[in-house]
């Protein structure tokens, strides 16, 4: 590896892969039937208008949020500018993917949400 991609990989490492490691988000995010009533004991959802959302976009230091998985695009930057995808790669770090979904009717979303919790 050459002296020059080494010192840009090398700034990487004084940052956490997790920016906000110390927000818990308090809801719980799983399929169960406790996670579902801890939710609903919690009763934080209701202050958003029960709108998950808002929820994310009003607790912008939890460590759920989209992309927190992720290191800072400015700090990849200088090591994966030159990548033929990295326009992309940043773009979809930034924004997020948006994936076209057909509407499907209240029926079929409670018959598919019952399926997941049992």
């Amino acid at each position: 590896m050459s002296q020059k991609i080494f010192n840009k990989k090398k700034h990487l490492y004084p940052y956490p892969t997790y920016k906000y490691l110390s927000t818990a988000p308090g809801l719980k995010f799983e399929l169960s039937q406790e996670a579902a009533l801890h939710n609903m004991r919690l009763r934080l959802l209701e202050s958003y208008n029960n709108d998950i959302h808002q929820y994310l976009q009003r607790n912008v230091g939890a460590f759920i949020n989209f992309g927190s998985e992720f290191r800072d695009p400015v700090k990849l930057e200088p090591l994966l500018m030159h990548h033929p995808n990295w326009l992309r790669f940043r773009s979809l770090l930034v924004k997020g993917s948006n994936w076209e979904l057909k509407p499907i009717s209240r029926q079929v979303c409670i018959a598919k949400n019952t399926e997941f919790i049992l």
